[in-house]
């Protein structure tokens, strides 16, 4: 419980500083103009599950699985992208005002993957447990699950994405 609230603290506490820290302020990058990024993976990934997930194809149990399973990985992979990006992210000025230095920073992403992967564990394993009372040794927890998992792959992405777009890294 102490892991979920720090790292719900963690999450807030760089939101926090980076929105307030006005740094576009004066600048007109491409958000501005068009749809975010965000928002654009959204709309690719996340719209093609849900079509996906509507046909023939997956409406078994396993192949509500199978699907969730397939796209949570391609969500890790944004995630992964993002991460890399702010791991090698160095611009000094835009980060002095808020850490010692460029390797804190980034030793402080790296807190964050950790925080967030033992969060997303525990809250699967907590959930799994909830499942198992609700639906007994039925099939359908097995594809509840999956898309519990899809979606808290998807959240870790878009936050790792949201810290990018506020540091101006594409």
């Amino acid at each position: 419980m102490k892991r979920t609230i720090s790292l719900f603290l963690v999450m807030a506490v760089l939101i926090a500083v980076f929105c307030s820290c006005g740094l576009n302020e004066g600048k007109t990058d491409e958000s501005d103009i068009q749809e975010s990024l965000k928002i654009r993976l959204i709309h690719k990934i996340d719209d093609a599950y849900k079509e996906k997930l509507k046909s023939s194809e997956y409406n078994t149990t396993a192949g509500k699985i199978e699907l969730s399973e397939l796209y949570a990985e391609k969500w890790k992979q944004v995630s992964d992208e993002y991460y890399s990006k702010l791991m090698v992210h160095d611009d000094v000025v835009q980060l002095e005002e808020y850490y010692p230095s460029v390797d804190d920073f980034h030793n402080y992403i790296s807190f964050m993957k950790e925080n967030w992967n033992e969060y997303s564990q525990d809250q699967s394993e907590n959930y799994a447990k909830i499942l198992e009372v609700v639906y007994g040794s039925g099939s359908m927890a097995g594809s509840v699950l999956a898309e519990y998992e899809y979606e808290m792959e998807k959240d870790w992405a878009l936050q790792l994405i949201d810290v990018c777009e506020m540091l101006n890294i594409k």
